[in-house]
């Protein structure tokens, strides 16, 4: 389950509960309290993953420029520039905390491809072998991509709420501190 499912609602609580309990005092600071501190331990969260998926599209691009290096014209050239395409990515997901799968598996297929390609399998259809291995990784960040961006439609939905929510305080304080300031003249005015 995305961690934005189970963070979602408490913020929602946290932000709703006021309105919610308006018969009964609240205690705003404490509701505050926990909605920063749910929103900054969502933030943590937020910054692991997308560094985790960063790390993962390099590892695609370094893969999918090991395949397309791959040339029939000059076939041992071309699989030394796959090997170190293929070490770079490695070095990417080795980074600590290492990548889970799909891409050790991945990695693992697509280096046996490029340091001892099948005897007397032309260029074309180990370039092509190549990919389809490549797509297990492809197809998994397509996916997280994809939550990401529904997790973004949710986050956009949370930042018009609380956007709502400063403009309410906001205006309401604006109209308290002109209240006084009216009251205040007219105190002054009575005295004169």
């Amino acid at each position: 389950m995305p961690r934005i499912v189970r963070i979602v609602p408490a913020l929602l609580l946290a932000l709703g509960s006021h309105a919610a309990a308006a018969q009964e005092p609240s205690d705003t600071p404490r509701l505050i309290a926990q909605t920063r501190s749910s929103v900054n331990g969502y933030l943590a969260d937020v910054r692991t993953r997308t560094l985790e998926l960063g790390r993962k599209i390099e590892v695609l691009g370094d893969l999918t420029e090991a395949a397309d290096s791959l040339s029939p014209i000059a076939m041992t050239q071309s699989l030394t520039r796959a090997r170190q395409e293929v070490e770079e990515a490695r070095r990417t997901a080795a980074k600590e905390p290492a990548l889970g799968e799909p891409v050790p598996t991945v990695l693992d297929i697509v280096s046996q491809l490029v340091t001892t390609p099948p005897f007397g399998v032309p260029a074309d259809q180990l370039r092509a072998r190549l990919f389809v291995e490549i797509s297990k990784l492809e197809e998994d960040v397509l996916r997280q991509s994809e939550a990401f961006q529904s997790e973004a439609n949710v986050a956009e939905s949370l930042e018009r709420t609380l956007a709502q929510i400063h403009g309410n305080l906001r205006a309401t304080a604006v109209a308290g501190g002109k209240a006084s300031l009216q009251t205040r003249k007219r105190a002054l005015k009575m005295g004169s």
